[in-house]
């Protein structure tokens, strides 16, 4: 099965469960564009051994959530910041960005500035 001119993006759960990598692997197989890698409890350790299960050849496919020092070692350039973690954000040349707004009033805000 092939997905045609499709816009898929997926976000992980909060946990990690048994054979996600594989999981992962076959969604990017199919036509998965972007995965969210959130996992807001991981410990570095938890998200490098998940990372390196993961074909090569999504990996620059993948928005980490956490541990955004870990994109380098694994060639991923998209870094998402959520509303915590957003004041620390420092723009790098040739890195995709995304974060996430819960309320319209933050968004404007933000929009604004």
């Amino acid at each position: 099965m092939k997905l045609v001119n499709s816009n898929i993006i997926c976000i992980s759960t909060n946990e990690f469960f048994v054979n996600e990598d594989s999981l992962v692997n076959s969604l990017f197989a199919f036509g998965l564009q972007i995965f969210h890698l959130r996992q807001p409890n991981a410990s570095k350790a938890e998200i490098r051994t998940l990372l390196s299960e993961i074909k090569p050849k999504y990996r620059s496919r993948i928005a980490l959530h956490s541990h955004h020092e870990l994109a380098e070692e694994f060639g991923i350039n998209r870094l998402h910041f959520t509303e915590e973690n957003r004041p620390n954000f420092k723009r790098e040349e040739g890195v995709i960005y995304s974060t996430s707004f819960h309320d319209m009033e933050t968004a404007k805000k933000e929009g604004e500035a």
